[in-house]
């Protein structure tokens, strides 16, 4: 990830999108479906 971070400052590009982060925003683990209580589940993805 640091070598495509220092790739993507170098050629100045203002703007990258990835799906980095969107299982646990999400809560597309099987962890998440399976949490005990709705806090668990809220503990974990926000």
């Amino acid at each position: 990830m640091y070598f495509l971070s220092k790739a993507i400052t170098d050629l100045e590009i203002k703007m990258v999108l990835s799906g980095e982060g969107a299982d646990e925003i999400f809560g597309e683990y099987l962890y998440f479906r399976n949490a005990p209580t709705v806090e668990d589940y809220q503990k974990e993805t926000i």
